[in-house]
């Protein structure tokens, strides 16, 4: 870094800037504060979208067994389910009432 300063004089002047900023009270926790703020957004996202992409698949799984593609044996084999567990999620979607939220 210390290159790049004696090279490039607004470098330098950015870098005084910077730690300039972070001797003022509150903006080392106002910064950090954004920053965990930021990484709890992008876990959100990481955490539905894997929820999205696990519910989407026991879908799938459900209507080939509606369609008689796929015994309920194997498709609950599938996602590690046993067959009443499969059976009775099957049967929470069928009759058009939200899955329990009781993690599973």
């Amino acid at each position: 870094m210390e290159r790049l300063v004696e090279q490039d004089a607004g470098i330098g002047q950015l870098r005084r800037g910077e730690q300039s900023f972070f001797r003022m009270p509150g903006n080392l926790a106002s910064y950090r504060m954004r920053e965990r703020a930021e990484t709890d957004y992008r876990n959100a996202f990481k955490y539905a979208e894997a929820k999205g992409r696990a519910e989407g698949g026991l879908e799938i799984l459900f209507s080939l067994v509606r369609d008689g593609l796929l015994s309920v044996e194997k498709a609950s084999a599938r996602v590690g389910l046993t067959r009443d567990d499969f059976a009775a999620r099957m049967g929470r979607r069928d009759s058009g009432h939200p899955p329990a939220d009781d993690g599973s």
